[in-house]
């Protein structure tokens, strides 16, 4: 893992930046698609990522772990953890996004992010919540 780190600013649900030490880069949460602006559940998929990384410090890792790589827009790609919890997962399993697995299903957490997907379906989570 990388860090200790901090986020200055969440972009959206899926996007933050980052700052360990003097480096700031935009890093993209791997395996998860939150809503984008002006979709329903944008707002509160920002807001659940924000809180999330307030909580302490922040560290990354990579699918291939110490080989960072970049996607599209030149953004790091990357699972955040702060005190040991994978908020890709959490993002998941609070109902923000799916298992996006549209650039496949990762070498990482596949059971994880899995399980969580259907726990927030089971429970009516986020995006999953009855209307």
């Amino acid at each position: 893992m990388f860090g200790p780190c901090t986020v200055p600013y969440v972009v959206d649900g899926d996007t933050v930046d980052v700052r360990c030490g003097r480096v700031c880069d935009r890093v993209r949460l791997l395996r998860i698609n939150t809503p984008e602006r002006g979709e329903a559940g944008y707002q509160e998929a920002k807001s659940s990522l924000e809180a999330m990384v307030r909580e302490g410090n922040v560290y990354l890792s990579f699918e291939v772990p110490g080989k960072p790589k970049q996607g599209g827009y030149k953004r790091l790609l990357a699972y955040l953890y702060v005190d040991g919890r994978n908020l890709n997962v959490e993002m998941i399993r609070q109902g923000w996004s799916h298992f996006w697995t549209k650039y496949g299903k990762g070498r990482l957490f596949e059971a994880d992010l899995h399980e969580a997907e259907q726990e927030a379906r089971r429970t009516g989570r986020g995006l999953w919540a009855k209307q």
